[in-house]
């Protein structure tokens, strides 16, 4: 069975687990059964209709590398270039600049 990659190291992504959860992360790895994840956070409801990110998992190393199964997701695409942007500078602390 020939793996085609849906996605790059380092890209940004959304997915949807089975369970419902929304998780952001970058990609590290990708193989035939799971993902390598680099720094995933989940989307936590906020004041006034905004939302918050919060590490999917409290109980590691934030630069622990982890594992997601394929089986475990719903679906999955790109995240969004916004909110991608709001996942980088809170995961690394550098501020993305905002073109005109």
């Amino acid at each position: 069975m020939l793996l085609q990659k849906s996605y790059n190291k380092g890209d940004v992504v959304s997915f949807k687990l089975n369970n419902g959860e929304e998780v952001i992360t970058r990609i590290d790895e990708e193989n035939i059964d799971h993902y390598t994840l680099n720094k995933p956070m989940v989307l936590i409801p906020g004041p006034n209709n905004s939302l918050g990110l919060a590490p999917m998992m409290f109980s590691i190393e934030p630069k622990d590398l982890v594992r997601l199964n394929k089986q475990s997701i719903a679906m999955h695409a790109k995240t969004v270039q916004e909110i991608a942007n709001q996942y980088l500078q809170q995961t690394t602390g550098i501020a993305i600049a905002k073109t005109l």
